[in-house]
């Protein structure tokens, strides 16, 4: 049987993950009344490069080729390589975003907004995991 503490504090963890970006939104768009686009924006990338495309270097790196997969046993390069993957694919992804999809939003809060969409969606995906 579960613990009840165990059953709280999820519930607590379940209740923060939707509660902050979600109090975040609300608060930064009556204060400062930022806009959704970049909320949307930081979501896509979040989903584009981050679940769709490391993802299939993932599939490549473990299932494909073999012989890579035997060089990322050693917990060190798993390591490394794990932390260089995510952070190719986020930060060519905020790159393009930013370049090319926000041109016209160059202000502090569209930064924060753009955060709040990718942290968001992030945390949403990732909870209890």
């Amino acid at each position: 049987m579960i613990d009840t503490v165990s059953i709280i504090f999820m519930a607590l963890e379940g209740i923060l993950a939707i509660g902050v970006p979600l109090f975040c939104t609300i608060y930064f768009i009556r204060k400062y009344r930022i806009s959704w686009k970049p909320i949307l924006i930081g979501i896509m990338v979040f989903i584009v490069f981050s679940q769709i495309l490391e993802q299939m270097l993932h599939r490549y790196v473990f299932g494909i080729n073999p012989s890579l997969s035997e060089w990322l046993k050693n917990p060190y390069l798993f390591a490394l390589y794990g932390c260089l993957a995510t952070g190719v694919f986020e930060e060519i992804g905020r790159y393009i975003g930013f370049r090319y999809l926000l041109k016209k939003y160059r202000d502090w809060k569209d930064g924060i907004a753009y955060g709040i969409g990718h942290g968001g969606v992030e945390v949403l995906l990732f909870v209890g995991e």
